[in-house]
């Protein structure tokens, strides 16, 4: 999807899958290894079960943000269940699904 981008893949892949979500890595002898999501708690103690609600970059505002319905806000009263790229406050969002074009350097990550 990075070298040949598909219209209807990358839009398939922001709506509908976690690709868009944001990983920590954690660095290993000879490179570095997946670890788990960013979660909204990382970043700051704003968000109310925010080990929960897991994290995207909006291309749009060029900021992490956390969108309505990742799994903390199933328990979360008053919020949306369902996946959507929209920002509590209604805002749509972007996710960005690659850093390639704005890298300082490239790594393998098992």
């Amino acid at each position: 999807y990075v070298d040949q981008e598909t219209p209807y893949f990358t839009e398939y892949a922001k709506q509908y899958t976690d690709l868009p979500f944001l990983v920590l890595l954690d660095k290993k002898k000879g490179g570095y290894r997946s670890d788990r999501f960013l979660r909204a708690s990382d970043l700051s103690d704003e968000h109310q079960l925010g080990d929960w609600k897991t994290v995207v970059w909006d291309e749009n505002s060029n900021r992490p943000v956390i969108p309505n319905g990742s799994q903390g806000f199933r328990w979360d009263e008053g919020s949306r269940r369902n996946l959507d790229l929209t920002l509590e406050n209604g805002t749509v969002i972007n996710p960005k699904l690659s850093f390639l074009d704005v890298k300082d350097g490239v790594a393998m990550v098992e």
